[in-house]
């Protein structure tokens, strides 16, 4: 049986006997390593019988070669959760290793399971988070310097240098989970008509993301090239189109161009 943070704790406050039986199994034995063959529950992996495991499923291999950054976001994520490390079942934690090529960028996203708490290795890293009240959190960390970000918010990391960066993460379950901002928006079966709709207030919404993104611009011209996507995920809010081609504009400075299709 799995402990899956968060989504686990809510579940056992409505289910008593099932909370009672997490702590039994927790008492009764010293780890829960992930059994892939059985069935998985609401709860997670099953328990791997003991008679059965052995030192590798507490051992991870891989985190020494760099991910593979050769993509839109010119960054690659190596992350060994549950679904890749058994030993980690049942625990509440997991690490991940993070490379940014120069320009590159995790766009906003958020773990509903877990807090994450980030180490930089190597470069320069603008990472920042959104709280509940829509306040941006910005901080620039250097070589050596860490960074937590609370469970459930919105957050993004930019390489904000001219070197590669190399960085881990730590997160307290063993299984994250992620949401990316785009792929909700954009990726969704939500019937045009009620996008339109929902979207009434739009402009309002975009004024403080606007301002950031010319804030980002303005300090270093690149960071265009991987904020190009979030931008024309939003300019569809804020258009000023002419003769086939759209501009997203803000401040009167044109911070995205495309042409129409």
């Amino acid at each position: 049986m799995q402990l899956r943070g968060n989504y686990t704790d809510a579940l056992m406050s409505f289910c008593p006997a099932l909370a009672i039986s997490r702590v039994q199994i927790l008492q009764m034995e010293d780890f829960c390593v992930a059994d892939y063959a059985a069935p998985q529950s609401p709860a997670g992996y099953s328990c791997k019988n003991p008679a059965n495991v052995t030192v590798d499923d507490f051992v991870y291999t891989g985190l020494e070669v760099a991910g593979n950054t050769s993509n839109i976001i010119k960054a690659g994520l190596k992350p060994p959760f549950v679904s890749q490390f058994p030993g980690l079942n049942g625990l509440g934690l997991s690490l991940a290793r993070a490379d940014l090529a120069v320009g590159g960028v995790i766009p906003l996203h958020t773990h509903q399971r877990a807090t994450e708490i980030i180490l930089i290795v190597e470069g320069t890293v603008v990472t920042g988070f959104i709280d509940s009240n829509n306040k941006l959190y910005l901080k620039t960390l250097k070589k050596g310097d860490i960074m937590v970000l609370p469970s459930g918010l919105f957050h993004f990391q930019v390489n904000g240098g001219d070197t590669p960066v190399l960085e881990f993460a730590a997160f307290s379950s063993a299984n994250p989970g992620v949401q990316i901002l785009e792929n909700s928006l954009f990726q969704n079966d939500l019937p045009t008509e009620l996008i339109h709709r929902l979207h009434s207030s739009k402009l309002l919404r975009l004024r403080n993301l606007r301002v950031f993104l010319v804030v980002l611009i303005d300090t270093r011209d690149y960071y265009m090239s991987f904020y190009e996507s979030l931008v024309e995920l939003f300019c569809s809010y804020c258009l000023s189109c002419t003769e086939g081609t759209c501009s997203c504009i803000s401040f009167n400075k044109c911070l995205y161009t495309r042409k129409l299709d």
